[in-house]
């Protein structure tokens, strides 16, 4: 509304109401207002200020206000009116009457306040500054026009800081501007823009800065993780201590010891966390390493009671009740186990330690494991974070520090944090070991280093997989076989056969002959024995002897191809320098080392002596024979196992005796799984399943006991 309109109406108003006949010289002024003579109007309320100031003043802001005559001047019509409703109260009853008269009362003075407020608003608000709207709320009352400055006020210097965009400006709009809607939004930039320009570049020093000086910031968090980032970016163990020396207050130094234990653990056994404690006395979590001690060195089973799985210990004691749908065995203290379709990792405790939603996942190793979310790979630690998210088609075993992945469109390594470590650019890919993997490349098969590099050229349709640190890898080029090794092709597609390395010599064929090589390549025992797919499956050296295939039979050699035994044994076993099998006309039986037969030819089946007893077969049955050919166990089994120092002996049923013949466990089992060199299941007929210990000779678990 302009001055104008305004003032017109507040006239017409105070008109309407006057009803006394004019009289002195404010009646007199009021009536020339009514009839726009300004002039007259103004001198006459002029002369009356000093005795009828609220009433003068009153009408002298009417024709300031107005803008249709030479005195409009806002600020003149703002004081007057100011004057007037300062005066106000101070009017005794009867002068309060009088102007009353005039139509001049509180009312009228607020109204007319008010209209100069609201004009004196619209005149700022298209000139606005900071300093017009501080000036605008300091004089004027009205309330709505006086809070509505502050907000047209704060939204300026709001606008003004953001223009700057630093922290010394937002900090410089929150201590003027304490009450403003934009505060909080202000505390939040402020807060962010100090952690970033006291940051800058991101040098340790800098996070360090900002970490001693505003403890209190909200990005505090933030601060400490990159510079704990910043401090380990290298992974090395070194790193992570240096962080621990230099930041003792971090939030982060619990997880930085975690990384050097699982650096400095690459195998979780009890000697390593023995050795570990001892490296490192201050580590902060020494009862955790404790348990862990004691859980490593403390052998679990699995059990099974009423169809739900769990653990217990080498002592029979449950550890983990059974609970689980199934379970695997434990790996470095932590055990893969399900229930319906959650598949998750517990600690020795029973503890979750990995609940991520998981489909599959294999054995810990090394402190990693690769698991299966959906339908992608991924890697956790043992602490059961994410190492590298759920996102490969494929990935390998840690080896030389890395995985072979498969990211949907070829093969590639990367390291146990996901960090690419050699490019995806094979059609396949195998497993490091020893520093060296085997890798497909344009349907072509080579070696490459740790580094990516290749080692051998990519010309192969089959390489072994390298073992270089003592051995070299056999390949393949059509039908031919040769070796290389970390230096290179050792022989090129020289062999018609070429067999394991076994105690350095290799079995080696030339058409129908074969002999040894040494892992140079270099023929230490001459081609001259007949080759047969019998011969490339037996003829190894065990033990510094080999049986040889010969056309007169099959003999033995030494190491370097000097005859033990002469070929003229339809077969032979392992050479041993008291008793060794020999087999005549289908029968086996036993010769010293002067090949004299003590045993006589009479067995279908032998093996070889171990802890002066063999197991032998007569008649199509199992027995257990000692030196000179006497029984210990009677041929009338069905098969017989050696078992540590006693026999698993299977006819109708299972049962365990010892070399004397003695009953350990008597016939009261239909299956059994030796678990380890401690430990067999041995299943009853009703299902069940009790676990024995073959080395102390008692059950530790009888599961229909429970």
């Amino acid at each position: 509304m302009s001055g104008k309109r305004l003032s017109l109406a507040l006239i017409a108003v105070f008109l309407m109401s006057f009803s006394i006949k004019p009289s002195g010289k404010l009646v007199k002024a009021f009536s020339a207002l009514q009839i726009y003579n300004y002039f007259a109007a103004k001198d006459l309320f002029e002369k009356s200020m000093k005795k009828d100031s609220v009433a003068a003043s009153y009408g002298l802001s009417l024709i300031y206000g107005r803008d249709d005559n030479p005195f409009h001047n806002l600020d003149s019509a703002f004081k007057f009116i100011g004057i007037s409703e300062q005066l106000f109260p101070k009017l005794d009853e009867k002068k309060r009457d009088d102007y009353a008269s005039l139509s001049v009362d509180s009312a009228s003075i607020v109204v007319q306040r008010e209209a100069i407020d609201s004009v004196m608003f619209q005149e700022v608000l298209s000139q606005p500054s900071i300093l017009a709207w501080e000036a605008y709320h300091s004089a004027h009352k009205t309330p709505y026009y006086r809070e509505l400055a502050l907000v047209y006020r704060d939204s300026l210097a709001f606008k003004a800081a953001l223009d700057t965009n630093t922290s010394a400006s937002f900090k410089q709009f929150l201590d003027q501007y304490p009450d403003a809607n934009q505060y909080p939004e202000a505390i939040e930039l402020y807060e962010w823009l100090l952690f970033e320009e006291v940051v800058g570049p991101g040098e340790v020093e800098n996070y360090q800065t900002f970490i001693n000086q505003y403890p209190d910031n909200p990005h505090i968090d933030r601060a400490q993780e990159e510079l704990y980032d910043k401090y380990t970016a290298d992974g090395r163990i070194e790193s992570y201590l240096e962080f621990v020396r230099e930041n003792a207050s971090s939030p982060y130094v619990g997880r930085a010891w975690k990384q050097v234990f699982a650096l400095e653990i690459d195998q979780l056994t009890a000697s390593t966390l023995a050795a570990f404690s001892l490296r490192y006395p201050d580590y902060p979590f020494m009862d955790e390493l404790k348990a862990e001690f004691e859980a490593t060195v403390t052998r679990y089973y699995p059990i099974e009671v009423s169809g739900s799985w769990g653990f217990m210990t080498e002592a029979g004691e449950i550890a983990i009740p059974p609970v689980y749908d199934w379970v695997e065995q434990y790996a470095e203290n932590l055990a893969l186990v399900g229930v319906g379709d959650e598949v998750k990792y517990i600690n020795k405790n029973g503890a979750v330690i990995a609940d991520l939603g998981l489909t599959d996942g294999s054995r810990f190793q090394k402190g990693h494991a690769i698991v299966e979310k959906g339908e992608f790979w991924g890697i956790i630690d043992r602490f059961g974070q994410w190492t590298v998210e759920p996102q490969y088609e494929e990935l390998g075993e840690y080896g030389s520090g890395k995985y072979y992945a498969h990211n949907g469109t070829a093969y590639g390594y990367i390291d146990a944090s996901g960090n690419i470590a050699i490019p995806f650019v094979y059609d396949n890919a195998a497993d490091f070991n020893g520093g060296f993997a085997v890798v497909e490349r344009n349907g072509f098969f080579g070696v490459i280093d740790s580094l990516g590099n290749p080692a051998s050229e990519f010309k192969y349709d089959w390489v072994e997989q390298p073992n270089f640190e003592s051995l070299p890898s056999r390949t393949r080029r059509g039908q031919k076989f040769g070796l290389i090794d970390e230096n290179g092709t050792l022989a090129d597609s020289l062999f018609d056969r070429l067999g394991d390395f076994n105690e350095g010599l290799a079995f080696a064929a030339f058409g129908k002959k074969y002999g040894f090589i040494n892992t140079k390549a270099d023929t230490v025992i001459p081609f001259k024995y007949e080759y047969s797919d019998i011969a490339f499956k037996e003829s190894k050296f065990v033990n510094g002897h080999a049986k040889v295939f010969q056309k007169e039979g099959v003999g033995i050699i030494d190491t370097t191809g000097e005859k033990v035994f002469p070929a003229i044994f339809q077969d032979v076993g392992v050479f041993d320098s008291t008793l060794t099998a020999v087999k005549k006309r289908g029968k086996w039986g036993y010769a010293n080392s002067e090949v004299k037969l003590l045993i006589d030819y009479q067995y279908e089946k032998v093996g070889d002596f171990r802890d002066t007893t063999a197991i032998v077969v007569l008649n199509g049955n199992y027995g257990v024979i000692g030196l000179t050919g006497e029984y210990i166990l009677q041929p009338e089994y069905q098969l017989v196992e050696r078992l540590g120092s006693s026999f698993l002996v299977k006819d109708s049923l299972v049962m365990l005796l010892n070399t004397r013949g003695d009953t350990l466990v008597s016939p009261a089992y239909v299956e059994s799984e030796v678990l380890d060199h401690r430990i067999i299941k041995l299943q009853s007929e009703d299902g069940r399943w009790d676990y024995y210990d073959y080395q102390a000779s008692r059950f530790i678990w009888r599961s229909k006991n429970d």
